[in-house]
């Protein structure tokens, strides 16, 4: 089928005319658009009147508890004493984070793991502060990784031959030590454990450890004629 000549002229006559309205409209300001402010959300309700979540109510209880009984315990910042092993210097922070002198009052310490003072001790601190210019500090990673090095292993040589045993194996803290090995030896539900229920919190977790993972009977009771 043809078309006519004139009725392609009226066609093309017809989109001139829609691309030219297109045209002025988009060219035509455009009105500002005003967004509609949001709707002011209802202010809180103060903190006294909202009822204390059962987390907080359970956490006010306990700690009131240990306060009735005198189990509540909290930091408290010391200086040591300069030539004097298990002596402090009791020091308060304040909120500002600004330290006041420490009090005058020299303080000795009967609960300190620093039996014989070596942590002061002139060669120990000379020897760690060489280790650390030489080493750096820092256990880089798990022994199993790459946090084995040759220091740790000379030092175990070193405490084997002292207790003239085969080996020597080195933990991090005395904790560390009880919970692994506890868990460790007692590897079996053949195995069980009897342990003082006043013992350290670590033989105590080393012994849970031990009968949840492998199974071993766990037995927590006083030694007889114990204070």
């Amino acid at each position: 089928m043809t078309v006519q000549p004139r009725m392609r002229l009226r066609r093309a006559a017809r989109v001139l005319r829609a691309a030219h309205t297109s045209a002025q409209q988009l060219a035509a300001p455009q009105p500002a658009h005003t967004p509609h402010p949001p709707a002011a959300l209802p202010a809180p309700p103060p903190d006294s009147a909202r009822p204390p979540s059962p987390w907080a109510s359970w956490i006010g209880a306990t700690v009131n508890d240990l306060a009735d009984r005198r189990l509540l315990r909290s930091l408290r910042a010391v200086e040591p004493v300069e030539g004097r092993p298990n002596h402090v210097r009791l020091s308060q922070w304040s909120d500002s984070g600004a330290r006041p002198a420490a009090s005058a009052a020299v303080l000795t310490v009967f609960a300190a793991n620093d039996y014989l003072g070596l942590s002061t001790h002139p060669h120990v601190r000379q020897a760690a502060a060489a280790a650390a210019a030489a080493h750096g500090c820092g256990p880089r990673s798990s022994a199993l990784v790459c946090g084995y090095t040759d220091a740790h292993a000379r030092l175990e040589a070193s405490l084997a031959t002292l207790k003239q045993s085969e080996a020597a194996f080195l933990f991090p803290s005395g904790f560390a030590a009880n919970t692994a090995v506890l868990g460790a030896l007692a590897s079996s539900p053949s195995c069980a454990i009897f342990s003082d229920a006043l013992n350290h919190a670590s033989i105590v977790d080393g012994a849970r450890l031990a009968a949840k993972g492998a199974g071993a009977t766990r037995g927590l009771g006083r030694v007889e004629g114990a204070a």
